[in-house]
């Protein structure tokens, strides 16, 4: 699963490699690759207000020059650092070796099969202006993410369709759900990682599939307990009293 020393789209990338290791999708998958958790803004730009300026004006071609000039400052495998960047890069992988959209791959292997009619990229204007938004710090009706999100974040569903989803992971024996939930890192008795799940107690009767995130507003979380089929999901939408959000 090695992803370095191959030419990818104009550059060796021999840079995404620190003491002879490099980068592999496992560590893509667990966030233990070295890189950061964003290329298009900085702590410092979320402090003072600019991140979503410069993250919905950030390009796709601006993310591999940014990623050509990466300097890792850690072993590959050694460190967990969450990375929209490596989450991204695996969406940029997966469509280089299909040779399609990541959209066309996530409706045709998982949305098509769970029969989620509501979770997909790159909503129309008409349907983003449906999507319930929270507020920020300040309490100021928050920007959307999504539409300027790739694989780190840019797929929107409704409850509903989250519930099929959960239900087609709890009925199926597809080969790729179930490997999936592979464990790949243990980070101590109770807490590892599988393909971009966070596991709780694996090798207990009852492990825990989970993931949590969110943008600016709002916060989601999901966990799945296969051998019980159950899945619990949360979305908090944090609304300024009196502000109205569109639902």
């Amino acid at each position: 699963m090695q992803i370095l020393g191959c030419t990818c789209r104009g550059g060796d990338y021999q840079n995404l490699q620190h003491l002879g290791k490099p980068i592999t999708l496992r560590h893509l998958a667990t966030h233990r690759s070295g890189l950061p958790q964003d290329f298009a803004y900085t702590s410092a730009d979320i402090k003072s207000g600019k991140a979503f300026e410069l993250f919905s004006n950030y390009s796709k071609a601006k993310f591999f020059e940014d990623l050509a000039q990466y300097q890792l400052t850690s072993t590959p495998g050694q460190t967990f650092q969450y990375s929209n960047v490596g989450a991204n890069l695996t969406g940029y992988i997966l469509e280089n070796v299909y040779n399609r959209p990541l959209s066309t791959l996530v409706a045709q292997l998982i949305t098509e099969q769970s029969g989620e009619e509501h979770t997909r990229f790159r909503l129309e204007p008409s349907e983003i202006s449906k999507i319930t938004r929270g507020v920020d710090r300040n309490g100021k009706i928050a920007p959307l993410l999504s539409p300027h999100s790739f694989a780190e974040g840019g797929l929107t569903s409704t409850a509903a369709s989250i519930a099929d989803y959960m239900q087609y992971l709890f009925s199926t024996q597809a080969e790729e759900v179930l490997l999936s939930r592979t464990l790949l890192t243990e980070t101590s008795s109770e807490h590892g990682h599988a393909f971009f799940w966070n596991t709780y107690e694996y090798h207990s009767a009852n492990p825990m599939f989970y993931h949590s995130g969110g943008s600016i507003g709002t916060s989601t979380w999901l966990a799945l307990y296969p051998k019980q089929k159950l899945g619990i999901f949360i979305a908090n939408a944090i609304v300024e009293k009196y502000e109205h959000a569109k639902r």
